[in-house]
């Protein structure tokens, strides 16, 4: 009877995770053919889909206690990360407000502001533009940066000075501004406005734990990274380094392009978070590379006459050692672009094409690393095959994404 339950909870959990994983990819095509308010509504923030998602949740909360997780600290402490972000992306739906002022210069006060379904709300203060202006790049018409300068006026009475810019939150009162757009004629400021304390709060906590965990796990000796350290050869240890090392130089390249560039950048990307979450995901991208280059040489091997199971199992250990850094580096390239996502625009994930396929990516290539809960990935043919297809949902959210789908993310 245990052991049924315990199956029908991994069915559960990997079953529901599969087909999300398959929705959200249809999503993205849908949103092509439909529009970006019609997919996030019938289908992102779908009762349906929502409800999914708790299933997935509950199912491998009790699936990970059931497995007794609980006893290496750092590989529970990424799951219950996971779980921390999703419930404040839930709270965030249920309880947080998004929306949307136009302040002009001259103008009486705004004291209320406009949400998504465009109904009208009251602020608990009052919020004029006192001044706006454009910053260029020197000897240039390229926007630099877009400001607004805000006299914020309380109840009583009292005006306090503020200050609006891309990648410059003002907080007032649990109210988030940010600049969002501006009048052709530089005297009108439109802003988003964002009130979701509980959510926000619920979500970083979530960022904290996943990092701490992240780090605890390489060092946590009954990890499935340190046992292949433990059991892998000299060469495999040195294959798996010396790719580590080709996804730095890659990534401190690709860095170097987007911060050395001649061409001004937009104001959005005039920020120190550019360097990290660019750096962080082009290293796991190196790294996946990687992996599918050891599953083209497994495929070779397999085909060619003799015995060559050895050397298949080595390429497969090598690939194991670069996914567990590779998924964690994609992890945490994800949430800090949440991080600057929340800090740009106000809202930390707002199912762009290019997040929702680094989503895929993430969903899928995590698979492979509970060998324990699915055997199948623990035979080297199967594993080396799938890391090659897997490889196609990098393709998708680094060139895809932009050529096809398009969003707010195809200058990247």
């Amino acid at each position: 009877m245990k052991k049924s339950y315990t199956l029908i909870l991994k069915v559960l959990s990997f079953g529901t995770l599969a087909l999300i994983t398959l929705l959200l990819m249809v999503a993205t095509i849908v949103e092509k053919v439909h529009g970006t308010e019609y997919v996030t509504s019938h289908i992102y923030t779908s009762w349906w889909m929502i409800a999914l998602w708790a299933l997935a949740a509950v199912a491998g909360t009790l699936y990970i206690v059931r497995q007794r997780v609980w006893r290496r600290v750092f590989t529970f402490g990424l799951h219950v990360a996971l779980l921390l972000i999703l419930i404040g992306a839930l709270t965030t739906h249920l309880t947080g407000i998004q929306g949307r002022v136009h302040l002009r210069q001259w103008m009486p006060p705004a004291k209320t502001y406009y949400v998504s379904d465009g109904t009208e709300r009251v602020l608990p203060f009052r919020i004029a533009l006192d001044d706006f202006e454009v910053e260029y790049y020197e000897g240039t018409d390229a926007p630099k940066d877009y400001v607004s300068h805000l006299l914020i006026t309380d109840a009583q009475g009292n005006t306090t000075v503020g200050t609006v810019a891309m990648n410059k939150i003002l907080k007032h009162k649990g109210y988030r501004f940010y600049q969002t757009s501006y009048d052709a004629d530089g005297r009108g400021s439109i802003l988003s406005i964002s009130h979701d304390p509980y959510g926000i709060a619920i979500t970083y906590a979530g960022y904290l734990l996943l990092l701490v965990s992240m780090v605890g796990f390489f060092f946590e000796r009954k990890s499935g990274f340190r046992h292949l350290l433990r059991t892998s050869t000299l060469a495999v240890r040195i294959a798996a380094v010396v790719g580590s090392v080709c996804g730095i130089i890659v990534a401190t390249v690709m860095v170097l392009s987007y911060t050395h560039s001649d061409e001004p950048l937009i104001p959005v990307l005039r920020s120190p978070l550019l360097g990290i979450h660019v750096s962080v995901i082009m290293m796991a991208y190196v790294l996946l590379f990687c992996t599918l280059v050891c599953g083209i040489a497994a495929e070779v091997q397999h085909r060619r006459r003799g015995d060559h199971s050895r050397a298949i199992g080595q390429l497969h250990v090598a690939s194991r050692l670069m996914l567990y850094p590779a998924l964690m580096l994609l992890m945490a390239g994800i949430f800090i672009g949440a991080v600057w996502a929340n800090v740009s625009w106000g809202r930390y994930w707002g199912w762009d094409p290019k997040e929702v396929w680094a989503l895929i990516t993430m969903l899928i290539y995590a698979a492979p690393l509970h060998s324990r809960s699915m055997p199948w990935f623990a035979r080297p043919m199967a594993l080396h095959r799938y890391c090659i297809l897997a490889f196609l949902t990098v393709l998708m959210t680094y060139f895809g994404v932009n050529y096809l789908l398009g969003g707010i993310h195809s200058y990247a």
